[in-house]
């Protein structure tokens, strides 16, 4: 939880995209407005933040206590010298400059009165909303366990690897794309629930990844997932970019980045994670960009058109254990960014090459993604909020000592091949085969030794 302790911390000190420099001006004078919406919180506090964001043309009284204890028509004034006023005129006019209605608004942990001449329920709706923000805040805080997140809330993950081009790049593709779909369903969730769309097929895949049987897995999933559930689709392989549209190359028909965020706008869960690990994905961010969805791309923009090696990096974390950041027995969307761009930067530094690939993640619906999401670059906390897989009570991923050991030496072998590709211009021919073959022969080996090992 420290991600969010440390974005929650500065929720009163900065803004936040929300609220703005008047609303805190009125916050440190404590001078009564008319017409406006007055919470007891400190000025600095999360709750305060809170009410700002959600309540415009508020005022705090710093330390005080509201004139009522519930939500009454009462006439009362607002309070003044540090106290709350108790009572009004007889005549019912008002008293210290209060005006004639007054509403108080008691809740644990967020105090508040209203006042103006206006109809009860106005000021039902203004503390709905207030309420509604701090329970937000608590579950963000962890006064609310992360997975109670919706009442029985399930997550759907959608895999879709497409097509490879060669022998070498269909391996690493159909790979990552086997081993995704094998950590997320080891996590404990129900096979009917993690979809591997590819574009060969073999056990475990559910059906090719073409535009018609995407088409159709949506059209399942917008009848069955629920508002409270989360989904999840990852998108694996070659993208490009043309400067107007990012397509995912698939058998077939290619989707454009529009075309996958109008499948995905079908989807009725409020929180939505794309991880999209191709080429030139980040010519998709505006496209899939949404409330309530986190969106990560392998690259910064559309124009870092190389192989991305994100995907293997970030299916790693999934896998080890190293990826809990917080120790919570959860690995998060916001852990698994930051473990795999970690790893991406190691890779290209060990082969001393100028990385091609800049991931982003983005998770407010709206402006740039960001390399090092923070509370200061104001991304990553609802990321920080959706647990991936779950490493305990007894739903952990395979993770002896003999398959951390292979997996190891799975991701050596993938980085040697994408050393010798790099190395293809300056070599005879015949070697370049000889060792390319040889690689992907350790390489399969590997593999059938890993899928041994985690059928145990």
């Amino acid at each position: 939880m420290g991600f969010e302790k440390e974005m929650a911390d500065n929720l009163g000190n900065r803004e936040w995209g929300m609220g703005n420099r008047e609303h805190q001006r009125r916050a440190r004078s404590c001078e009564p407005q008319m017409g406006s919406v007055s919470v007891c919180a400190d000025a600095g506090s999360p709750i305060f933040s809170l009410a700002q964001a959600f309540t415009p043309g508020f005022v705090c009284h710093q330390n005080q206590q509201p004139p009522l204890g519930g939500l009454d028509r009462q006439r009362a004034a607002p309070p003044q010298d540090g106290l709350p006023s108790e009572a009004s005129a007889q005549d019912g006019s008002p008293v210290n400059g209060a005006p004639k209605e007054s509403v108080g608004i008691a809740h644990p942990g967020l105090k508040a009165w209203a006042t103006e001449n206006k109809p009860l329920r106005h000021y039902r709706r203004i503390t709905s909303l207030v309420m509604a923000a701090g329970v937000v805040f608590l579950a963000m805080a962890g006064a609310v366990p992360a997975r109670a997140q919706s009442a029985e809330g399930v997550s759907y993950a959608v895999v879709v690897t497409g097509l490879g081009g060669d022998a070498t790049y269909e391996k690493l593709i159909q790979g990552w794309g086997k081993d995704l779909a094998t950590a997320l369903r080891k996590d404990g969730a129900a096979a009917g629930r993690v979809f591997w769309l590819a574009a060969k097929k073999e056990e475990g895949v559910h059906a090719d990844s073409r535009r018609e049987e995407i088409v159709k897995l949506f059209d399942q999933l917008a009848a069955r997932v629920r508002p409270g559930d989360v989904f999840e689709l990852f998108l694996i392989g070659h993208g490009s970019y043309d400067d107007y549209d990012y397509r995912l190359s698939i058998p077939g028909g290619d989707l454009t980045a529009a075309q996958w965020a109008e499948q995905l706008n079908r989807i009725r869960a409020e929180k939505q994670v794309v991880v999209n690990m191709t080429s030139a994905s980040g010519g998709s961010l505006a496209a899939l960009q949404r409330k309530g969805r986190v969106v990560i791309t392998s690259t910064t923009a559309g124009r870092e058109r190389n192989f991305s090696v994100f995907a293997r990096y970030f299916v790693a974390a999934l896998q080890d254990a190293a990826a809990d950041a917080d120790k919570n027995q959860e690995i998060s969307a916001l852990e698994a960014f930051r473990f795999a761009t970690r790893e991406v930067t190691r890779f290209y530094d060990s082969m001393k090459r100028l990385a091609t690939e800049h991931p982003i993640l983005e998770d407010r619906g709206e402006g740039e993604g960001v390399r090092e999401p923070s509370p200061q670059t104001g991304q990553g906390l609802l990321a920080s909020s959706v647990a991936l897989v779950h490493l305990g009570g007894g739903q952990t991923v395979a993770d002896t000592p003999p398959v951390r050991e292979l997996r190891a030496k799975k991701r050596k072998v993938e980085e040697g091949i994408e050393q010798l590709k790099y190395r293809k211009a300056s070599m005879d021919t015949e070697e370049y085969a000889k060792e390319l073959e040889k690689l992907l022969l350790d390489l399969s080996q590997t593999q059938l030794q890993l899928d041994d090992l985690e059928k145990q």
